[in-house]
């Protein structure tokens, strides 16, 4: 029977960690309200990440530009070989002016690898002080399994990273207002009159996917990274932001498999995840006892407590309060009486402090009742000793009488 209810637990743990049809090889999922990763597969494993790259790119140009509309020139040596290396380019020609706005836009929107030379080749000397720039960005985002070798996000086996690594370089980089401007615009218009626009939503639009619920995305794709996205998208039912990257789709040309399978995730935790109630503010946890007072101490939860999960077991939930266990009269509002722990399914959900919210007043009457035996005693030994006290002193009248 042990043998048989273990093995029916790892059936449903497989078929709820492997219930989707991915062709993506690395994948990780962010709650970004709570910053907790909610699925993944092979997210620490060191990949090619093709033009996730850019991610990168962009974000230092941002970080080393003064003027976004200042005038940029191109040179032959910024696009003389993207071509033969089978890059994605926008069509910038040697002699045209555009801003470093325009370069920027036409980096992250079509991926054009001509604008990321562009801005490498007028921010630093080389691209190869450029490919250091990023690299020390890197190292100062905590990004021990990334590696740039180039600016595009061209195969080669010093270009790399993961799948969490990516998605805490856009996390990084979403702070950023320009880059976030950038990140969830579909389509700009260059100072020369050429349209930029979004290679994901033009994918999307190609193989008819509904990805209105997407706010920005970066593509990418490689022979060795394979279809590659970095995603973000709003769950507005339940009001839950999500991060995606999945890297290493199917490169098959029937359809957008780096969308497909962003559009696969995304719904099927829209639909089957959301906050659930745990505990209800004004909760009352217990009560304590008061010492000399008739008032009341409840212990009661002060705000609503949310917990993600596609379903909730209340045989899971337990609230438990550690603190003192008594209140004396004079306790003044405002002292702190414990902690109340929120926890479900063996996890720490919440720690509540909790607060006395009224002073504690004294009662003569519950001081009494409190006393009760004490003071009946008292009375009792008072009226005897009163009692022989005047016995005493009537026998000494009677004496001297």
């Amino acid at each position: 029977m042990k043998k048989l209810l273990c093995f029916l637990i790892c059936i449903f743990i497989s078929i709820n960690v492997y219930a989707l049809d991915l062709s993506s090889k690395n994948v990780v999922l962010y709650n970004l309200n709570d910053d907790t990763v909610v699925y993944e597969i092979a997210s620490d494993e060191k990949v090619s990440i093709a033009s996730l790259t850019k991610i990168m790119t962009t974000l230092v140009a941002i970080e080393h530009i003064d003027d976004m509309d200042a005038e940029v020139t191109i040179t032959y040596d910024m696009i003389y070989d993207l071509i033969a290396k089978n890059a994605a380019v926008i069509g910038f020609k040697t002699g045209e002016k555009l801003t470093y706005k325009d370069l920027l836009y036409a980096t992250f929107l079509p991926s054009a690898a001509d604008g990321a030379r562009g801005l490498a080749l007028t921010l630093a000397s080389s691209e190869e002080e450029y490919v250091g720039w990023m690299n020390d960005k890197a190292k100062k985002m905590g990004l021990t399994n990334t590696h740039f070798a180039n600016v595009i996000g061209l195969d080669d086996k010093e270009n790399y990273g993961t799948a969490n690594e990516v998605a805490i370089m856009l996390k990084e980089a979403l702070k950023n207002q320009i880059f976030k401007e950038m990140f969830e615009t579909s389509e700009y218009t260059l100072t020369n009159g050429m349209k930029a626009k979004s290679s994901m939503r033009t994918s999307a639009n190609t193989y008819h996917l509904n990805i209105d619920y997407i706010v920005g995305g970066k593509t990418g794709y490689t022979d060795d990274a394979g279809k590659c996205l970095a995603s973000v998208a709003n769950d507005s039912t339940n009001d839950i932001k999500y991060m995606l990257i999945n890297i290493g789709a199917s490169t098959a040309k029937d359809n957008a498999y780096h969308i497909l399978d962003a559009t696969e995730i995304y719904n099927y935790y829209f639909e089957n995840y959301k906050y659930y109630d745990l505990v209800n503010i004004g909760y009352k946890v217990t009560s304590l006892d008061t010492i000399y007072s008739r008032d009341d101490v409840d212990i009661i939860v002060n705000k609503d407590i949310k917990y993600y999960t596609n379903e909730v077991n209340d045989d899971l939930l337990e609230i438990t309060y550690d603190g003192v266990n008594e209140v004396k009269a004079g306790t003044k509002k405002g002292t702190k009486l414990g902690v109340i722990h929120v926890n479900y399914d063996g996890k720490t959900i919440d720690d509540l402090d909790v607060y006395l919210n009224k002073d504690i007043s004294f009662s003569i009457n519950e001081f009494i009742k409190a006393h009760i035996r004490l003071i009946i005693l008292m009375v009792i030994t008072f009226v005897c000793m009163t009692l022989l006290i005047v016995k005493l002193n009537t026998r000494r009248k009677v004496k001297i009488a």
